[in-house]
């Protein structure tokens, strides 16, 4: 990993030991389950991951922004007026939505422009990016607790946490991230995170953390390299459907979310929507009580019903939600019918994306061999990403 300080200062000619140089870190993270539904209703079981995001930030007296990436030796710079995301700026957007926390941006025909102040940051990262690890949210995150202390360090977490959601909904007109920020502030090594974020405006106590019973196992993503082209659109008419279908269903029961006891019986029997949207509805209803049970058999470490539990919930993004792809399918059921894989589905938005499997070292062996007849059939070489959980985003100090 980079030494971010010594590459900050070295970046902009600063000398180690000023003590002004804000560091913090976030984690990538990993949704096992829920992150096809409603936004701001899902329930989610997540977890975090060995691979972080670390930024360091320090003031500057020229009114100037300036963003570098140890990674990749980019740079990026900007002033008070073009905090605004700008699409030629890509990564440092994500820094601005948090600086936007605690630096207003000036409106350049009613307030003056500051003749003074900015900041200086560099980031380094071990998430690969656009794998669906959620690197665009740990920067937010990292860049936010990097920033508190230099601007309001009596700001409580639910606070920042608030006020990083509401900016991101600002920055980007879209919430699909933000749960992102309650996981990687709650994570715990060795332990998976159930979000709930219908509870959300009640800060961190949205999450908790429950014990998983895989010793002996390891976590691997497998990439399936299949592109999702224009697959957002999909998506977006999906959570319409949705948004539609609960509309529908609050006729006949006020308030009504897909997370109540009850709503697999209401959507079965509303006569209202169409075939199509009723699919839509049932996976979110089910995925619910999907968790549930598998928090259950967690408790009681029943790999069998775990296995079973994700099996239907892939199977119920392909013939409900229809998001996956015979690409994704074809891994999952191998790993299926591989002994020593505890448990295996599709992770991410779908139309391509990437496959969790937990499973043994001999498991993995057995199922490599597999592998070279999916690169023969669909002509995609398969990346390999072993991950562990790990602690949560935290704030590392003025070094």
């Amino acid at each position: 990993m980079i030494d971010i300080i010594t590459s900050h200062c070295k970046e902009y000619d600063l000398a180690v030991g000023n003590k002004k140089i804000s560091v913090a870190s976030a984690p990538g993270r990993v949704h096992y389950l829920g992150e096809n539904g409603l936004i701001g209703q899902r329930l989610l079981l997540s977890s975090s991951i060995d691979r972080t995001l670390t930024i360091a930030a320090s003031p500057r007296t020229d009114g100037m922004f300036r963003f570098f990436s140890a990674d990749s030796e980019e740079r990026k710079r900007t002033t008070f007026v073009n905090l605004r995301p700008r699409r030629e700026d890509r990564w440092a957007n994500y820094i601005k939505t948090a600086v936007s926390i605690f630096v207003a941006t000036p409106d350049p025909v009613v307030d003056p422009i500051p003749e003074t102040g900015g900041l200086s940051f560099t980031i380094a990262s071990s998430i690969p990016k656009n794998k669906g690890f959620g690197s665009s949210s740990a920067l937010e995150l990292a860049s936010a607790l990097a920033l508190r202390p230099l601007f309001q360090p009596d700001m409580s977490d639910n606070e920042l946490l608030a006020r990083l959601a509401e900016s991101h909904r600002a920055y980007f007109e879209r919430e699909y991230d933000i749960v992102d920020f309650y996981l990687m502030m709650k994570a715990e090594e060795g332990r998976w995170t159930v979000v709930d974020e219908s509870r959300m405006a009640k800060g961190l106590s949205c999450a908790r953390n429950i014990a998983v019973p895989f010793a002996g196992y390891k976590t691997v993503v497998f990439d399936s390299r299949v592109p999702a082209f224009e697959s957002a659109g999909e998506i977006e008419m999906r959570i319409e459907q949705l948004q539609k279908s609960l509309e529908i269903l609050a006729r006949r029961k006020s308030g009504v979310t897909f997370q109540d006891a009850d709503a697999v019986e209401l959507i079965e029997n509303e006569k209202g929507m169409t075939e199509e949207m009723r699919r839509r509805c049932m996976h979110a209803a089910q995925e619910a009580v999907r968790l549930a049970a598998l928090e259950e058999a967690m408790k009681t470490g029943d790999i069998p019903l775990i296995a079973k539990l994700f099996q239907h919930s892939q199977n119920s993004l392909r013939d409900l939600y229809e998001v996956s792809c015979p690409e994704i399918d074809w891994l999952v059921r191998r790993a299926g019918e591989t002994p020593g894989i505890a448990a295996s589905r599709m992770i991410g938005q779908g139309f391509g994306g990437s496959i969790f499997a937990i499973l043994t070292d001999e498991a993995e062996k057995e199922y490599k061999a597999k592998l070279e007849d999916y690169e023969r059939i669909f002509g995609f070489h398969p990346q390999r990403y072993e991950i562990k959980t790990d602690t949560g985003a935290k704030y590392i100090g003025l070094k």
